[in-house]
């Protein structure tokens, strides 16, 4: 029998009424492992209902009660780690290490908790002229099945440690999760109606973000939908902060490591089979000279990867992509790559798996900025070489790019590594590392396409986001 995940509302697993369900695929196989309930806007509503009554019990309650909660829910996670890692291995196809590296990252964000919340003023005494925080209220994320604990952790911990109620929209390819995380957060104390669950589709998302009682939406996911959430939750009144697609270069200046780079590039473009917002997916080189010696060393090690299901083998680097679509995806932009002029130097075409929806890496080289696959987010094993000549035309190329999520420069020279700081237009950056993520103690966020609304996640914008302040002016 088919395994049917529902909705975790008010404190209990609750199947949908709607008679709609999606299907959830375990990659590795291409086989059907579960049913998801896609709920109705009706459900929704409800949902946010009860979350709203939930929430002005919640806003009372001391700052230091809430973090022990969450801290509480912290430590049960990490002693159901396993059992999580396998949740994610199932529906997304990632690698055993990289799932638990992935909640590894979430949990830290626990533990930055305290120190982020008592920068905060939570006292209500009404001194004069001395503001102090209170939370909004009903809080919806829309998260991503690319990373589906992360990206979640990103937005409800803070959410909830600062006295809101919270409502999580998770990707329908990776539901599993979401819902351990409500029921970890239940046992951790949480009182009900405080985390919900609500599986489904458009019709979920149209509801929650329109609904009067949500105060604030956070959305993860592709640059269309971010702008399309951000417009129909601002037009409703709300708080939004909608992260939007990526497209992350690395700047390869000709003094750079080439052992360093490639070993940091390996890592940011193949993990998690390049499906991660944050994976360095081009590269940008000041010379021919660079990038013939850099392609040299990628070739082997990227012919060398290790591929297969992600509880298969521990030593396995990638697992496949996420979907059928996806995979197709993938592998419409290598052949449109080859039809636009690129040259193709490893094709992941060439990989013969029996089941499920794996390719290999590919490398481009002599891509251009025209290119369709330069201008569009790819989200797979795939590495871009783009050749400039000198490094102000390889900070020109990553600057008129739309999507502007992170980049990085790879140089032994400390005034061209400044000089990039100062003047790359991108949301992150990375000196001397591919993977441009920020501390826990920051904020995670693009320029340009890649967000909109004023706040990134996590941090001191997580906070910000979360809060409203009121100030106090007394005689």
């Amino acid at each position: 029998m088919t395994l049917q995940l529902h909705n975790f509302v008010n404190g209990h697993f609750q199947p949908s009424n709607s008679g709609r369900f999606g299907t959830v695929y375990n990659p590795a196989t291409g086989e059907v492992c579960a049913e998801v309930d896609l709920s109705s806007a009706a459900e929704a509503n409800s949902a946010a209902e009860t979350s709203a009554v939930s929430q002005k019990a919640w806003a009372k309650v001391t700052v230091d009660e809430r973090l022990a909660v969450l801290k509480q829910f912290g430590r049960l996670l990490a002693q159901h780690l396993p059992q999580c890692v396998e949740l994610m291995v199932q529906e997304h196809g990632k690698p055993n290490s990289q799932a638990e590296q992935e909640l590894t990252q979430a949990l830290q964000i626990i533990d930055s908790l305290e120190a982020l919340i008592q920068t905060c003023n939570w006292s209500d005494q009404t001194d004069n002229n001395q503001p102090y925080t209170q939370p909004l209220g009903v809080c919806v994320g829309i998260t991503t099945s690319v990373l589906p604990a992360l990206s979640a952790f990103w937005l409800f911990p803070i959410a909830l440690c600062c006295g809101n109620s919270f409502l999580l929209k998770p990707s329908e390819r990776t539901p599993s999760i979401a819902l351990k995380f409500a029921e970890l957060l239940q046992q951790a104390g949480l009182p009900d109606g405080l985390f919900q669950v609500i599986q489904g589709d458009k019709e979920v998302v149209d509801a929650l973000i329109c609904h009067p009682q949500v105060m604030a939406v956070s959305f993860i996911g592709s640059t269309q939908i971010a702008k399309e959430v951000y417009r129909k939750a601002s037009e409703a009144g709300k708080r939004v902060q909608a992260l939007g697609s990526a497209k992350n270069h690395l700047l390869v200046a000709d003094d750079a490591d080439l052992q360093q780079v490639s070993d940091e590039l390996m890592n940011a473009a193949f993990t998690m089979s390049g499906q991660n917002c944050m994976a360095a997916s081009v590269v940008v080189t000041t010379s021919d000279a660079t990038a013939d010696a850099l392609i040299e060393r990628l070739i082997p090690r990227i012919e060398a990867l290790k591929i297969g299901p992600g509880n298969a083998h521990p030593e396995n680097d990638m697992g496949p992509v996420i979907s059928e679509a996806q995979l197709l995806k993938v592998r419409g932009y290598i052949e449109q790559g080859e039809k636009d002029g690129a040259q193709l130097l490893l094709d992941g075409r060439q990989l013969n798996y029996e089941t499920g929806y794996f390719v290999g890496g590919s490398l481009f080289d002599r891509v251009t900025p025209q290119m369709r696959i330069y201008r569009e987010e790819i989200l797979g094993p795939i590495v871009l070489v783009m050749r400039e000549q000198n490094y102000e035309q390889a900070l020109a190329v990553i600057n008129a790019h739309p999507f502007a999520n992170s980049s990085a420069i790879f140089t032994n020279t400390e005034q061209l590594a400044a000089d990039f700081c100062q003047r790359v237009e991108t949301g992150n950056v990375g000196l001397n590392v591919a993977l441009a993520e920020p501390t826990i103690n920051q904020s995670i966020g693009g320029w340009k396409q890649s967000l909109f609304g004023p706040l990134g996640v996590c941090g001191p914008d997580g906070q910000r986001f979360f809060t409203r302040q009121k100030a106090i002016t007394k005689r």
